[in-house]
């Protein structure tokens, strides 16, 4: 039962990542963006550490799936 929580929840997070990775990656390549125009060094140090992040939850699984725990 913990088992299968664990796979849902680890599923879920895979899911919001992906979509967190593609939004940052979409609002990177525009021209003009609220962010980054109020806070022109500030607003990419933070999208660049967001998607950081997204991208250690998309490994999280993949590693999880190779290391027995």
């Amino acid at each position: 039962m913990i088992r299968h929580k664990r796979i849902v929840s680890s599923k879920r997070y895979f899911i919001c990542s992906l979509v967190v990775v593609g939004v940052i990656t979409w609002s990177l390549s525009q021209d003009y963006l609220l962010l980054t125009s109020v806070l022109p060094m500030s607003g990419f140090a933070i999208l660049i550490s967001l998607l950081l992040l997204a991208l250690s939850y998309l490994i999280r699984p993949i590693i999880g799936r190779f290391v027995q725990r």
